[in-house]
């Protein structure tokens, strides 16, 4: 995916200037197309040629009439992430009105720290301590060693810490979660839970 920046430039020199700058930052010579005045070449000769660099017809219409007054049109294809720097680029060199709105590409302040969430003008999700819980809006469960002690202490930090009641604080709580009654009191569970007689009881 590639974003298209074009600048309409007032002179040669300033538009020379600005695709130096361009391959300076890294762009190639087949991502930079220049149209240039032409002598004796039609508006709609020069809105073809403009055309050609996968401009819409309607914008190179009226880069072609800044053309053909003498202006000189530069054009980058920067791939995603890049257009601000081709923006700052070619902004460097006063480019001229060019009669096209363009979308607003948001100012980037570039850290070295996190070159990938630079590239793309995300937030760097590990300048916090919690960057996951951050991320997700989440609240932090545990934030000092204390309140991990705290957690540790509680008999069901996972039914806490997910705001669900707690099974049973007994010592059965599946017997206690489903309605049952505790089998591990009798010494014969199975038979007691179905009313049947023990079969065989200890010897004497």
């Amino acid at each position: 995916m590639t974003q298209t920046i074009s600048r309409i430039f007032g002179s040669a020199e300033k538009a020379s200037a600005a695709v130096a700058d361009l391959k300076a930052y890294g762009f190639g010579d087949a991502s930079i197309h220049v149209a240039a005045p032409s002598a004796g070449a039609s508006q709609d000769a020069v809105a073809a040629s403009i055309m050609k660099f996968h401009i819409l017809k309607a914008h190179a219409v009226e880069y072609a009439k800044r053309v053909v007054a003498g202006g000189t049109l530069v054009t980058v294809h920067a791939p995603f992430g890049a257009a601000r720097p081709a923006i700052d680029a070619m902004e460097a060199h006063s480019p001229m009105d060019s009669g096209v709105g363009e979308p607003e590409f948001p100012k980037r302040t570039w850290d070295s720290a996190a070159p990938v969430s630079s590239s793309f003008n995300i937030p760097a999700l590990m300048n916090g301590a919690a960057p996951f819980s951050a991320f997700w809006g989440l609240p932090v469960l545990a934030s000092r060693q204390s309140a991990l002690v705290e957690l540790s202490r509680d008999a069901a930090p996972l039914s806490k810490a997910l705001g669900m009641k707690a099974l049973s604080p007994g010592g059965a709580p599946t017997s206690a979660g489903w309605g049952l009654p505790m089998l591990s009191n009798s010494a014969a569970p199975l038979s007691a839970m179905l009313g049947m007689k023990v079969l065989a009881g200890d010897k004497k």
